[in-house]
């Protein structure tokens, strides 16, 4: 109750600006995440490619370590708050991915209070959100995140073969989706002529 009285005189406004951000966003990359992960478990069932878990493990912290330095170094050079919430994301997901003792409360509230940002200063943030490629690539990607999660607590056990693929393809589901967010939040370019903005590969 106390946090809804805290949050209360601006949900109208941070409505309204969801509500904006979502008008960049195209329902259809929803069915993105599900076919990768179909994909995913084909292959891994037939024992074409099945990763191992501490190898993924390593690599999520590491692929999470370098978006976070990454963006950091962006707001350093442009001074744009969106890198620096960006470098605010990575470090959330990085320390998940180390899995410290006692923080999945703690990075839950970080992530949802990014969130609350994102909403309350929509506007400070549009250059870079007012983007389809970059709305569309944090929703697959958090969405991508999720699927890795049902996968992790066995929603799907009652299909064949999930007991071959489960650790595999929740891992290799969460690595996708952090590059998914990664490039959403990293490579994203402000266009000064317009104000909106685009998302450019590296050189």
């Amino acid at each position: 109750m106390k946090f809804y009285k805290i949050i209360a005189p601006y949900l109208k406004e941070m409505v309204f600006n969801f509500k904006r951000l979502m008008g960049h966003f195209d329902y259809r990359i929803l069915m993105v995440p599900p076919v990768i992960a179909a994909f995913l478990w084909i292959i891994m069932a037939n024992g074409i490619i099945r990763p191992q878990k501490q190898p993924l493990e390593i690599a999520a912290v590491a692929v999470s370590g370098m978006f976070m330095l990454v963006a950091a170094m962006r707001y350093l050079l442009s001074r744009q708050a969106f890198f620096l919430w960006s470098s605010a994301l990575f470090l959330l997901i990085m320390c998940r991915e180390i899995h410290f003792a006692g923080t999945d409360q703690a990075i839950f509230i970080g992530l949802v209070i990014l969130l609350g940002v994102i909403l309350y200063q929509y506007d400070r943030f549009k250059p870079y959100l007012a983007n389809t490629w970059v709305i569309n690539l944090f929703v697959a990607g958090f969405f991508t995140y999720f699927l890795s999660q049902t996968v992790d607590q066995r929603w799907w056990r009652i299909i064949p073969g999930e007991d071959l693929v489960n650790v595999s393809l929740e891992e290799s589901l969460e690595m996708i989706g952090h590059v998914m967010i990664g490039f959403a939040a990293v490579f994203c370019r402000r266009n000064k002529n317009n104000g909106e903005a685009e998302t450019v590969p590296t050189a």
